[in-house]
């Protein structure tokens, strides 16, 4: 409670705020940087987002169509510069002290060092369930601020990404009390469909990927690589191979689901589980996240396949590890 009051008295003295998301930010990250740059303009602050990479072009009637597909990084100084839904600064492009003195995290990726002059991380199912209890407690403090439709359809994208349609075993009956509370204020659920929707491309590179699982019956571990001949092929992007993850967790018998994306320069590793701690692994290949969805960037070095091997290995050995316990 009191990392929270100190959010909000930063706020009240603060003019001009900016926000920055972690590199490549998902739906959480987003809803939780337009549902605070909402809120924060009720307050008349002036709002900047800071965006390290291009926004992706479904995003833009949640996030604006003049603001996707480009890269803004200004050259100011902000009384508050607000760092949401990024586990380590490592994770960030910029020099944060280039643009504030006054740094203030809002993450829920339990495990990593605080960092920021201001942290609060809590473990819940997606950050935006903290930009929803900071609202709450903006309101209850006497704050001109209301919920409205645009921080509620940004809240609730959020959570619903994060929470894998609801999928997570961390879901809990309070997850779905504040959805519930959420959908009140006409939360634009047609949006967020749309927003989810695949592309053909993915329907091309499945047939590819299913042609290359591999199965480890042993540790019900089911992994893949897609190759950047494979996107090609399939006229696939990073964001079509990154989907695949989300199908092959629902295999019967798989306790483990891994997809390794090769590109030119990195590994993208995704990693889902039903009960392992992988963060706890990929955290030895300089990533994270959550103990069951977790994931890490390698510098590519043309060795994909020993890096495969190696993350399989650790893995199998974090799975002995748990089973001893």
């Amino acid at each position: 409670m009191e990392v929270e009051k100190k959010i909000i008295q930063s706020i009240i003295g603060a003019n001009d705020i900016a926000i920055v998301m972690h590199n490549n930010p998902d739906s959480d990250a987003i809803g939780s940087a337009i549902a605070l740059e909402n809120v924060l303009k009720q307050l008349n602050k002036q709002v900047t987002i800071i965006t390290q990479n291009k926004i992706k072009k479904k995003y833009s009637e949640i996030f604006g169509s003049n603001r996707v597909n480009k890269v803004f990084i200004p050259n100011e100084y902000f009384d508050i510069l607000f760092v949401v839904d990024c586990s380590d600064e490592s994770r960030i492009s910029i020099n944060t002290k280039e643009f504030s003195d006054n740094v203030i995290v809002i993450d829920h990726h339990e495990g990593f060092s605080p960092y920021g002059n201001i942290y609060w991380c809590e473990n819940v199912i997606a950050n935006s369930m903290l930009i929803f209890k900071l609202i709450k407690m903006m309101i209850k403090t006497g704050l001109n601020v209301l919920f409205n439709e645009n921080i509620a359809t940004a809240l609730y994208m959020g959570i619903r990404g994060d929470s894998f349609n609801f999928r997570n075993p961390n879901v809990t009956s309070t997850t779905f009390e504040v959805c519930a509370e959420l959908l009140k204020y006409h939360v634009k659920c047609d949006l967020v469909n749309e927003i989810e929707k695949c592309s053909m491309g993915i329907l091309r590179l499945e047939k590819l990927v299913w042609d290359s699982l591999l199965y480890d019956e042993r540790y019900k571990i089911l992994y893949v690589l897609i190759t950047q001949d494979m996107l090609n092929y399939a006229r696939a992007t990073y964001e079509d191979a990154s989907q695949i993850i989300d199908v092959m967790k629902l295999i019967k018998n798989v306790d483990v689901a891994i997809v390794f994306i090769s590109s030119r320069k990195n590994v993208y590793i995704k990693t889902r589980s039903t009960k392992y701690n992988i963060a706890k692994v990929m955290q030895q290949y300089g990533g994270g996240g959550h103990r069951l969805a977790a994931g890490a960037v390698c510098y590519n070095d043309s060795t994909s396949y020993a890096l495969m091997n190696a993350v399989i290995k650790s893995i199998k050995e974090e799975i002995d590890d748990e089973k001893k316990v």
